[in-house]
């Protein structure tokens, strides 16, 4: 019998399966860059691999992250929350 698994361990083990997938996804597009250039099927001026795959990609993808991811800043910690003294009674 084997120990239940955490959220760490499981969030982890989908990050991990969502990257090899994406990663196929990479190198089939990148194949498909290669072979139309060896091939001469792309245009002699075209932009190297990584510079296609920047604009596609990594600039849509840092779009998203603006749009839909907010940071917000910590509240420092300071201990448990104090009552406030109403002054004489």
């Amino acid at each position: 019998m084997t120990a239940p698994r955490s959220a760490d361990a499981e969030a982890l083990d989908a990050f991990v399966e969502q990257l090899i997938e994406t990663s196929f996804t990479l190198m089939t597009l990148a194949n498909a860059i290669m072979t139309d250039a060896a091939e001469r099927r792309s245009s002699p001026d075209a932009p190297p691999i990584p510079d296609v795959l920047r604009s596609l990609l990594l600039d849509a993808a840092t779009k998203i992250v603006c749009r839909d991811i907010y940071i917000v800043p910590r509240r420092a910690s300071r201990g448990p929350p104090r009552r406030r003294a109403r002054g004489p009674h």
